[in-house]
């Protein structure tokens, strides 16, 4: 608290917490140079140094470093040999508060023991590593964690410049204090004439970029969505007027000026791919970047264009550690369309798999326990310009679970929704002029002969409200605005045999959960689910038209016919055998055929074909001429 021009730090809660609330003081320290919040600073630093433990290392270490001139020379030592004792705490993964996070792990790891620990359980950092000659830690170690920090980090950059290559792990100590970096620029303060602020190079403006536009985080190497906290709309603002000049924060301030979020983090999801370091000097053609985009440990990304407003698709496949409980499932994906959530995260607030794009099997997810969640390894992948297409193995979800037994409650394992097979495909076909863009979701699962409840599930964005239109459900704006800027809405509907498609709601407090559910009992269904994003009439766009899907059932297999103003397309989902339907004969697990209409007054149904897409398939005849010779495994013609 300031009052009267002193300030004083009061501890009220754990003593890391203390050092964070020092924090803040000494970095109105670092930039007005008031020495009244240095010393308030220093003192809490000094305080509590000795009694924090691992969590606090984040704050202690960026009060070090802004506080570093008022302090003794006894007391830079102290607070090294404890920064010293709290890394050895985190390497060992223990809290003070009984919290483990396993055995400590080999000292040459420890950067990405840390990245787990640390950052996965909300402490945003590992702290001062500026600790060359101490004992145990080898200069290897050293330089592998020279960037872990900022206050590390704002150092180097003083003494060397920034590292052409970026750093490795990055702390977010920087993030907390957005609100007062704006609060800055907004009374002038020339932040180029500061001694480290001045100095951030591109390279950070790289790091502040997934956050910023809603991609996740995890697409670099400390997966964290307190990106969030950096790359908030103050950030942002402050950013852009800080780097006037530069062209990546200029295109990041308009992708989320937007009018439409969910909140500071999935807003944008998809907005933008990431590109490999170095960050260029000024932004790339966007005719020359690619519409598909594979990140090991993201997923794999659709975009559909490169306009504001264009749509992006993300079929995650990996899942990172997870020890909050609020973790995220993956094989599920997001949807981003026209400055539009709609198929979104569980909003990393919820603690249960009922919450995420997921199917259950006799009510049960595919969570195999509430911590360490599956992997979703990507299979195969197929770009095109038509359309493009991403296969996801789900059945690691599907493995066996612990559970407690009897009166002893005795740790057992037991199979939690056995399967023989569960994938998910993922495709974006590309609209035309008068078309938007359009995605499938597939599900195949074999499970049994027996018949079940199989439930598929995508969360929507809470903004939205659903509204029944023929065989399918619109999502859209529960209060549009009645100014001339029109929402978009998406069509959604289910192309396979025997189903419903409903939109639910869960309200558990404040927070309201909702849902798409498609719902059938079958034994080893496949979920064809269409996703048709629409953006309505406006003054200077014209809008799309609605989803007309007409469904096809077949022996084998099922299939649609969607028409559009200029183009027809067909799909077919087989179940592993060949199939014939809607005129297209194929073995492929998907098949879509664009067609143009026929010329006026011909005979025959379609015109000219304009693409194809086909998945894990050896043949394609379409109304009996062969498109794809045999020995295609995966094929695009264009």
């Amino acid at each position: 608290a300031a009052t009267g021009g002193q300030v004083k730090i009061v501890h009220n809660g754990p003593y890391g917490g203390a050092l964070g609330l020092a924090e803040n003081a000494a970095l109105v320290y670092a930039v007005t140079g008031d020495e009244t919040y240095g010393q308030a600073g220093r003192d809490a630093l000094v305080t509590f140094m000795p009694y924090a433990d691992g969590s606090g290392l984040r704050g202690a270490a960026l009060v070090y470093d802004w506080v570093f001139p008022l302090l003794s020379e006894d007391e830079k030592a102290m607070v090294r040999t404890n920064m010293v004792r709290m890394i050895e705490e985190v390497m060992q993964g223990v809290y003070s508060d009984g919290f483990s996070l396993g055995p400590a792990p080999p000292r040459e790891e420890v950067p990405q023991a840390i990245y787990w620990g640390m950052l996965q359980s909300g402490y945003a950092g590992i702290g001062e590593l500026a600790i060359e000659g101490e004992p145990g830690f080898s200069q290897k170690w050293l330089d592998d964690c020279k960037f872990c920090t900022m206050d590390s980090l704002n150092r180097f950059l003083d003494e060397e410049g920034y590292h052409e290559n970026g750093p490795s792990y990055v702390d977010y100590g920087f993030s907390n204090s957005n609100f007062w970096l704006e609060a800055l620029r907004l009374r002038g303060t020339d932040w180029s004439k500061h001694p480290r602020l001045s100095k951030l190079p591109e390279w950070l403006t790289y790091l502040m970029l997934p956050g910023a536009l809603g991609v996740a985080p995890q697409l670099l190497p400390v997966g964290n969505s307190n990106f969030g906290n950096l790359t908030g709309q103050d950030g942002i603002c402050w950013l852009h007027h800080a780097m006037p000049r530069n062209p990546w924060m200029s295109l990041v301030y308009k992708f989320n000026m937007s009018p439409a979020f969910v909140n500071s983090y999935p807003r944008t999801v998809g907005a933008l791919f990431l590109w490999d370091r170095p960050l260029p000097a000024s932004l790339p053609d966007p005719e020359t970047l690619p519409h598909t985009r594979w990140y090991p440990d993201g997923g794999l990304f659709f975009r559909t264009g490169w306009g504001f407003q264009d749509c992006a698709f993300w079929l995650k496949t990996q899942q990172h550690r997870c020890l909050t409980g609020q973790h995220e499932d993956y094989g599920s994906f997001y949807l981003h369309a026209y400055g539009e959530p709609f198929a979104v995260e569980g909003m990393g607030k919820v603690v249960s798999t009922s919450a995420h794009n997921l199917v259950s099997i006799d009510g049960k997810t595919m969570d195999r326990s509430s911590y360490i969640m599956p992997r979703a390894p990507l299979l195969g992948k197929i770009e095109g310009q038509f359309a493009s297409a991403g296969l996801v193995d789900q059945k690691e979800a599907y493995s066996d679970d612990w559970a407690t037994e009897g009166p002893d409650l005795r740790l057992v394992s037991k199979p939690l929704n056995p399967v023989e097979r569960a994938q998910r495909l993922g495709a974006v076909i590309w609209g035309g002029q008068h078309v938007g863009p359009y995605f499938l979701v597939v599900d195949d699962l074999d499970k049994d002969f027996g018949r079940h409840d199989y439930q598929w599930r995508m969360i929507t964005n809470p903004q939205h409200q659903a509204e029944v239109r023929g065989e399918h459900v619109t999502l859209s704006r529960a209060k549009a605005s009645t100014e001339a800027w029109y929402p978009p809405l998406m069509d959604c509907q289910l192309l396979s045999p025997g189903g419903q498609l409903v939109h639910e709601t869960e309200t558990e407090g404040e927070k309201t959960t909702g849902r798409l559910v498609a719902s059938v009992q079958a034994a080893n269904p496949h979920f064809t689910v269409i996703l048709y994003p629409r953006r309505p009439g406006q003054p200077t766009v014209e809008g799309m038209p609605e989803l007309n899907a007409a469904l096809v059932p077949g022996e084998g297999g099922h299939g649609a016919v969607l028409t559009w103003p200029e183009c027809v397309d067909r799909l077919v989902v087989s179940y592993g055998r060949r199939v014939e339907i809607a005129g297209l004969r194929t073995d492929a697990r998907l098949a879509v055929v664009r067609t143009a209409w026929p010329p006026y007054g011909a005979a025959q149904t379609y015109g000219k074909i304009l693409g194809v897409l086909m998945v894990e398939g050896t043949r394609l005849h379409v109304d009996g001429k062969e498109v794809v010779k045999a020995g295609a495994r995966r094929s695009v013609v264009e």
